[in-house]
């Protein structure tokens, strides 16, 4: 997701595959802290990826084109206060 800037959506992570490394340990991590849908959404400011919104769900949901589109548009207002705190931050 960081790399790719596409987010990710796992309706149910007990069936998602991982190549292992980081990924595979995320998915085992997540999946023993009781998530079983998650969501992986990139946080981009000036066209770089700088942060990244993780949701877990206790069950496994479909992430219908209203659940998409809900959670793009909450990424994209968590990431114009970022840069607004960030060009806050410059001019102090």
């Amino acid at each position: 997701v960081v790399l790719s800037g596409a987010p990710v959506f796992l309706p149910d992570a007990a069936v998602a595959t991982a190549d292992g490394g980081a990924e595979g340990e995320y998915l085992g991590a997540a999946l023993s802290a009781g998530a079983r849908a998650i969501a992986l959404l990139p946080l981009a400011m000036d066209g770089e990826v700088r942060g990244l919104l993780v949701l877990h769900f206790p069950a496994p949901r479909a992430f219908d084109a209203d659940d998409r589109g809900l959670l793009l548009d909450l990424t994209a207002q968590i990431a114009v206060a970022g840069r607004t705190g960030a060009l806050l931050d410059a001019l102090r």
